[in-house]
């Protein structure tokens, strides 16, 4: 996906939030450009999809909260963060000494080597990021900052694709990880019960279509 197509994702995800009155904008950051000296220094060091992105725009942050919310759970947020962040001291380094859990099963013998790097760090509690040393896929991982790890089998491209339907609801990415390995249940149904309500051309089994069809095989 060339780094123009990023420009045409990002817009529905922008104006529709931004012209629903069910939502609030909470957060955001304006267009900035990636300085090309760090273009130069990290295009190697991550994958092609991730870097094309950062050739448009250096970051993205769109936060929104419900609008008269009496419910401090319905809220949506992104934050791709700047480029030189992904090389910074939020990345977190493997400790090959913890018991990790990868993809909802424990002391996994999938040993995934170098850093792992933060990328959309939508919360506090929960990340989602990529492998410097195991990314043969180039797929994306959630991270909820404990021992777990869950592939989200979709690459960047694909998770961007599905930031557009979601809106960066707060914690859609497990609504896959409820699909791929039975977790986030509870998340699952409020996303299902709340996405309608809050954008009207939200659907979720169309949801579940594009991600089949994002997913890598």
């Amino acid at each position: 996906m060339k780094n123009t197509d990023y420009e045409v994702l990002i817009k529905p995800i922008v104006l529709g939030i931004a012209k629903n009155k069910k939502t609030s904008v909470k957060d955001r950051n304006s267009l900035t450009k990636t300085d090309q000296d760090q273009i130069s220094e990290f295009e190697s060091k991550i994958p092609s999809s991730i870097m094309n992105f950062y050739r448009y725009r250096n970051g993205f942050l769109w936060g929104w909260i419900k609008s008269n919310n009496e419910n401090p759970e319905i809220f949506g947020r992104i934050n791709i963060l700047e480029l030189k962040h992904l090389f910074d001291d939020t990345v977190i380094t493997l400790n090959q000494s913890y018991d990790y859990t990868f993809n909802g099963k424990s002391n996994e013998k999938i040993k995934l080597n170098g850093v792992f790097r933060p990328l959309d760090y939508f919360t506090d509690e929960a990340c989602v990021g990529f492998f410097s040393d195991y990314n043969s896929k180039n797929e994306l991982y959630y991270h909820d900052f404990g021992a777990s790890f869950y592939s989200l089998k979709v690459d960047f491209e694909g998770y961007f694709k599905l930031l557009t339907k979601s809106y960066g609801y707060a914690y859609w990415q497990q609504v896959i990880l409820n699909k791929e390995y039975n977790y986030g249940t509870d998340t699952m149904e409020r996303f299902k019960e709340d996405m309608p309500n809050l954008f009207p051309d939200f659907d979720f089994n169309e949801f579940l279509k594009l991600y089949e069809s994002v997913k890598i095989k």
